[in-house]
């Protein structure tokens, strides 16, 4: 499979996390750093633009 779709579907996990207050934005942030440097994902995620 595509390590760019795998790493979209650990995004969305670390978001709901966040969104339960299990983790951080500042440990998301790096959780996802971290598995995007280990698993080669090379795709660009714009942050959400809120009103």
């Amino acid at each position: 499979m595509n390590v760019n779709i795998d790493y979209l579907g650990i995004l969305e996990l670390l978001r709901q996390l966040e969104e339960q207050g299990v983790i951080t934005r500042t440990e998301s942030k790096k959780i996802a750093g971290h598995i995007a440097k280990k698993t080669g994902a090379n795709i660009v995620i714009l942050p959400d633009r809120k009103a």
